[in-house]
């Protein structure tokens, strides 16, 4: 996404006539995400001793940009249109008891290749993690206005608990539940392989897909 961002105020910039503006990148030809101008060389480039940066959003990333600037003492401001910091990470507490709270925002965090930044984050400022539980002892799970609690005397939960396939009044077909791990394997594939190429075809293919949640996204792979 930055590199698609700045991909596109370049070529704006160069379509100007103002690209000269930018010290190390004036004269280039129109660019991709995938193949910007080569950084400048920073020893011809000294910083202003007087420099001071402005960081818009003291969400996650431009709080990581505010560390990594006070690492380097270069100064500046971080202007945040909320009353508080934080951004799209926000846990609510609903009472003072354990457990009792609810994750409005990022709520779980993989350790994955594209998250390594993200975990050495945590690991600078000592965030404590703690497991996600997807399961609990007692945990009921909703689905369709049908509530599901985990059986406790040995038995197991009907094969369509939450009535989704045809012959339960749903709209999945009954061939799909039999086989749903596979199904959910092949749905998701392409998502994951675009992860992990991460590339200019891979960014378009989460942006056609950006206003689509879970049960949509499914509806339109099956």
């Amino acid at each position: 996404m930055t590199r698609d961002s700045i991909s596109k105020l370049l070529n704006r910039l160069s379509n100007e006539g103002k690209d000269g503006q930018l010290p190390g990148v004036g004269g280039f030809s129109p660019t991709d995400p995938d193949n910007l101008p080569p950084r400048p060389d920073e020893s011809s480039l000294p910083l202003p001793s007087d420099t001071k940066i402005c960081i818009v959003g003291a969400g996650i990333s431009g709080l990581y940009a505010g560390l990594i600037l006070d690492h380097l003492g270069v100064a500046y401001d971080i202007l945040e249109a909320s009353p508080r910091p934080g951004g799209r990470i926000l846990t609510h507490y609903f009472s003072t008891r354990k457990h009792d709270y609810y994750d409005i925002g990022a709520m779980r965090f993989p350790n994955v290749p594209p998250m390594e930044r993200t975990f050495d984050l945590f690991k600078r400022t000592g965030v404590p993690l703690i497991d996600y539980l997807l399961n609990g002892e007692n945990t009921p799970k909703r689905y369709n206005g049908i509530t599901v609690f985990p059986p406790k005397d040995g038995t197991t939960v009907e094969e369509d608990p939450y009535h989704v396939s045809e012959s339960n009044g749903g709209i999945v077909p009954d061939e799909s539940m039999k086989n749903i791990s596979t199904v959910l394997e092949e749905a998701f594939a392409p998502l994951k392989d675009a992860l992990k190429r991460g590339d200019a075809e891979s960014f378009k293919l989460f942006e056609e897909l950006d206003e689509y949640n879970v049960r949509d996204y499914l509806s339109k792979k099956m």
